[in-house]
């Protein structure tokens, strides 16, 4: 809300780029950490509402999400973190992680491509790529499979 009120063009700024930093697990459930999960979640909803046309019109503000897989930061090696995966029973050290540069690099290509209201992923410190979310409509069971 911050940056379309002082970057957008309708309140006199220039317009720009947010990009937000969600996750992989914005797009996949963890059951050790549903609430971190869901925060992530939401960041992917308000990434794509805000990046509807009508907004990116107004204020000339493309809104992206970024979703990086694991990266080797120092959130990962906190004692919490150590012991979700513990009590998963996996260890930190076996997942595999890209650096932060990887990350960084990602968020770089961004600014220059990406679409207001698109999600991109980062992992394994592959190149980043755009993924498509499908309509809820087109992801409908037939109504007799119960």
């Amino acid at each position: 809300m911050l940056a379309m009120k002082y970057m957008g063009k309708d309140n006199g700024g220039n317009g720009g780029i947010v990009i937000n930093m969600s996750s992989v697990l914005g797009m996949k459930p963890y059951a050790g950490c549903p609430v971190y999960c869901a925060t992530k979640y939401a960041l992917l909803g308000l990434t794509r509402s805000f990046g509807e046309p009508y907004y990116f019109e107004k204020t000339g503000i493309r809104m992206v999400a970024l979703c990086p897989g694991t990266t080797a930061t120092d959130m990962i090696h906190c004692y919490a973190a150590q012991e979700m995966f513990e009590k998963l029973g996996q260890l930190v050290e076996n997942l595999p992680k890209q650096m932060s540069l990887c990350v960084a690099t990602a968020v770089v290509e961004l600014i220059a491509k990406a679409s207001t209201g698109t999600v991109w992923v980062v992992e394994n410190g592959d190149e980043v790529y755009e993924i498509k979310q499908p309509d809820y409509s087109s992801c409908r069971k037939s109504p007799h499979a119960i």
